[in-house]
């Protein structure tokens, strides 16, 4: 076997973190040549290990979540947020001119792609002031709105083209896991399960996983040809390697700086059923509800709550604590950002280069023998 200074490698990817293990999983039947290093001696972060058929173990243990709250400070009471015309319909706390002003909302949002008019030339503006002008929502239902998209910013901190695909996303998705619900969360576990997967998929197709080293040093050189590598990197094992692409982990630099967010989970010693009592007919109890905090609702002894608060309050029937605790917690990823597989697929295009149009990006044929080894299995 060459060592990793006499291979030349395609590409060379550094950290296992969720983007670049999903890069991996994209690559795994690509037959490049791919180094995927990590300086730490684990995958994605927190240590984790599942095979791919766990995967499928995992995926049953998702938690539906039902019903989102958000706090009126004013009356000091939990009020559920709309879901969908029926909801607002409902709701005895919207007047009917605001009714009217959501049902067009709703119907805009579903199809914003459509309907760049309304809204580009407002794209970079918080989302208050567009919510404001184009359908004259007042401040309290800018701030339910805002809430659906989980953002960890105030509504003028939060951008009209960050948070309409999440808007539309939630809207379009309630009903999928059955009816009522529009989302999932997992009991445990979570993107490093995903990125061990991803990365055991790349070294099934043949990529090299290095844990504990990291890039030192790289040097960006002229290739001769597009088969010589365009950058030599020192590695932190003491190697050196030549690669024709480089990807690596963006630094807190290269994202505008570090965001401080706070997270704690909470076992409450109750059951707090209200919480999880079904609103659509014919759907099962939630296991997980949404309690939003907007900004300044919330009274804090040293400062003022200028970000909203999020709790994810797990069922007592889920099982995860004695008969008649719950737990919450207020979670540090809040949602999966959509952007990410873009972000993958648009690396993974520029290493497949011509070939990318050749090939669905993430779209896997059965590996031969796959099936005759079920079968033989299933004799034992």
């Amino acid at each position: 076997m060459e060592s990793l200074s006499d291979t030349r490698w395609d590409v060379v990817i550094s950290g296992t973190g969720l983007r670049h293990s999903l890069l991996a999983l994209a690559l795994s039947r690509s037959n490049k040549k791919i180094l995927h290093v990590d300086e730490n001696d684990y995958y994605g972060g927190p240590e984790a290990a599942f095979s791919l058929q766990e995967v499928d173990e995992w995926v049953e243990e998702l938690g539906k979540v039902g019903n989102w709250w958000i706090y009126n400070a004013e009356e000091a009471v939990l009020k559920r947020l709309p879901n969908g015309r029926e909801d607002i319909f409902q709701d005895k706390n919207i007047d009917n001119r605001a009714k009217r002003n959501l049902m067009k909302f709703l119907k805009f949002v579903v199809d914003y792609e459509n309907q760049t008019d309304v809204w580009e030339a407002q794209s970079e503006s918080g989302l208050d002031i567009f919510l404001s002008s184009k359908f004259n929502f007042p401040a309290h239902l800018q701030i339910v709105i805002t809430a659906l998209t989980l953002s960890l910013a105030p509504p003028s901190e939060t951008s009209v083209k960050w948070a309409l695909p999440r808007i539309a996303r939630h809207l379009t998705s309630i009903g999928l896991f059955g009816p009522g619900f529009g989302a999932v969360v997992p009991k445990w576990g979570g993107g490093a399960e995903i990125s061990q997967v991803a990365c055991r998929a790349g070294a099934v197709g043949g990529g090299v996983y290095v844990l504990g080293t990291g890039i030192e040093n790289v040097k960006v050189v002229e290739a001769e040809d597009t088969e010589s590598p365009a950058f030599h990197l020192a590695l932190s094992n003491g190697e050196a390697v030549g690669t024709k692409l480089y990807v690596h982990e963006a630094t807190d630099k290269d994202n505008g700086g570090i965001t401080t967010v706070s997270k704690a989970i909470s076992i409450i010693s109750s059951s707090v059923p209200s919480l999880f009592r079904s609103t659509v007919e014919g759907s099962p109890l939630a296991a997980v509800s949404v309690v939003v905090f907007p900004p300044m609702s919330l009274q804090i002894a040293d400062g003022i709550q200028s970000d909203p608060v999020y709790i994810m309050v797990h069922s007592s029937e889920t099982g995860e604590c004695p008969a008649g605790q719950t737990p919450s917690g207020s979670p540090l990823d809040l949602s999966f950002d959509d952007q990410l597989l873009e972000q993958v697929e648009a690396q993974w295009r520029e290493v497949m280069a011509e070939k990318a149009n050749e090939e669905s990006f993430m779209q896997f044929e059965e590996r031969k023998g796959m099936e005759a080894e079920e079968e033989d299995d299933n004799d034992y």
